[in-house]
């Protein structure tokens, strides 16, 4: 007959991580929602690191919204050499500290842009 300690360690606990688990990607996947549909703002970030975390990708970044300087990750794949480089960064308007890099496009240290103090509604075009 197992014991009630036998019986924490190997059924509740296990259920517990796995119900936390499931509660942090639903509400991942929401938040990640929310932000695609939401009516951001755009403006130039430059990747300060790139590097995995047990698997999951992290690109840190550093953006200017309203003249503060605000730094940000997203969970996306890239890898050292996009250090220094400049892409867009979607941000919500009414919380610039929520931020999401767009790594599908690099723009060229040659292309000058006036950043608007508020930042673009739709990403420019070069």
């Amino acid at each position: 007959m197992k014991s009630r300690i036998d019986i924490i360690v190997n059924i509740v606990a296990p259920a517990i991580l796995v119900i936390v688990f499931i509660i942090m990607v639903i509400i991942g996947v929401f938040e990640q929602e929310e932000f695609n549909d939401a009516n951001g703002k755009y403006t130039i970030g430059v990747v300060l690191d790139a590097y995995p975390t047990k698997g999951i990708p992290v690109i840190k970044f550093k953006y200017i919204v309203s003249g503060a300087i605000l730094k940000g990750q997203s969970g996306k794949k890239g890898n050292k050499k996009m250090i220094g480089k400049r892409y867009f960064v979607k941000y919500l308007e009414d919380s610039p500290e929520r931020a999401s890099i767009i790594v599908k496009i690099n723009i060229p240290d040659s292309v000058k842009f006036n950043i608007p103090y508020n930042g673009w509604d739709a990403i420019p075009e070069y």
